[in-house]
């Protein structure tokens, strides 16, 4: 595993090739992934909601998960090479 300067260096290589968007959690984030997760309870896990309230926030028009459990979501979402369903 690496440690230091060097593995701070590969993990920002690694983002800054994302064919994605990184955005830092907000407040309104934080209440939309409450929001979410009071509804959907444990169905849709802390970490779950708040990629789920990043999404709707920045009005993505889709989000890719490997996660195939999650419930019915504001956002259209789309399973990759998932997980089984819990």
């Amino acid at each position: 595993m690496r440690q230091g300067g060097d593995a701070a260096a590969t993990v920002d290589e690694f983002l800054a090739a994302l064919p994605a968007r990184v955005a830092p959690v907000t407040r309104e984030i934080a209440a939309t992934a409450a929001r979410l997760r009071a509804q959907h309870g444990t169905r849709l896990r802390l970490s779950g909601a708040l990629v789920v309230a990043t999404s709707v926030e920045l009005g993505a028009v889709l989000l890719l998960t490997t996660d195939a459990g999650w419930p019915s979501l504001p956002v259209r979402v789309t399973v990759v090479a998932g997980s089984p369903a819990r």
